[in-house]
């Protein structure tokens, strides 16, 4: 049929069999979400900022498709970069919305989320104004999910094999997309590399986000595809997880130097300010958060 044909003749950007991304811009970044082709329609991963909604839009009316055909939208977290066109997206194509049970909070109350993640080093790192109004352009409206996920992995009701994993450590709540027959691995920010756009590796759970990094290890895919990398591939795969790693051990052994060779007890903010200096990243509350992260982890050693 017609629409089947149309399917496998899609152009764009196609970066593996049958799976799109949409490019976003943020900030200093940007932003990708996946359009994945499951047989009987799509399932789009992650949202985006608000204006990823004309992204997927225009790339819709370009394929000659409803915005219907979208399925099912899968959070890969509740970070604002990620769900900012979700409302918009989801009312337009009665897409089932699926989330991790931990990213309710979030996803509900917006100024929960901005005060938790940017105001809880206010006193030490205030919070531009410009960065709150960032913050709350690239929101829509709240939006909940149909489904709330506390067990996984689980697999998605349709014809193409589509997984769905924890894996915990940049936030709680984050899960991945494994396409198991074509091993391809859609991460969101579950891999956080060496940092995006001259900032740190963000994550809150030092030793979760190893255990994570172990995780994509082991399933060993051929294709990472990540929230705000390029695709990567093949044997590069092992070395960017080998090189994310080392980044987060460079991390901890600066940070627990500075501990044991300061005279009085160092503040959260002027370590930050170390760590950032010393590799050269943009001092921010969430590079407050990741090092906060190696300060528990140590007290967790103890």
């Amino acid at each position: 049929n017609l629409k089947g044909f149309m399917r496998h003749a899609l152009s764009g950007d196609e970066v593996a069999k049958k799976v799109w991304r949409v490019t976003t811009p943020c900030d200093r970044r940007n932003v990708n979400v996946y359009l994945i082709d499951i047989g009987d329609g799509f399932v789009l991963f992650d949202a985006g900022v608000k204006a990823t909604a004309d992204s997927v839009r225009q790339i819709f009316e370009q394929w000659h498709f409803p915005l219907s055909e979208i399925k099912t939208i899968v959070v890969s977290h509740s970070h604002h970069d990620h769900i900012g066109a979700l409302a918009e997206l989801a009312e337009a194509s009665g897409a089932t919305v699926i989330a991790h049970k931990l990213a309710e909070a979030w996803m509900l109350d917006h100024e929960r989320q901005f005060l938790e993640r940017f105001g809880r080093y206010k006193k030490d790192l205030p919070v531009p104004k410009s960065v709150r109004a960032a913050f709350f352009e690239q929101l829509g409206r709240p939006w909940l999910a149909e489904h709330w996920l506390d067990r996984l992995p689980v697999s998605l009701p349709c014809p193409r094999k589509v997984q769905l994993l924890h894996t915990p450590g940049h936030s709680p709540d984050c899960i991945s997309l494994w396409l198991p027959d074509d091993r391809v691995l859609l991460s969101g920010d579950a891999f956080a590399g060496a940092g995006v756009a001259r900032h740190l590796p963000y994550y809150t759970d030092l030793e979760k986000y190893r255990k994570t990094l172990s995780v994509i290890a082991e399933i060993n895919p051929q294709l990472l595809l990540t929230a705000h990398f390029a695709p990567i591939s093949g044997e590069t795969i092992p070395q960017a997880i080998q090189q994310s790693s080392r980044f987060t051990e460079l991390l901890d052994e600066f940070v627990l130097h500075a501990l044991r060779n300061a005279d009085a007890g160092l503040q959260l903010h002027f370590l930050t300010e170390m760590v950032c200096a010393r590799f050269g990243r943009i001092l921010s509350p969430d590079a407050a958060t990741t090092i906060f992260a190696h300060l528990q982890s140590e007290e967790q050693k103890k």
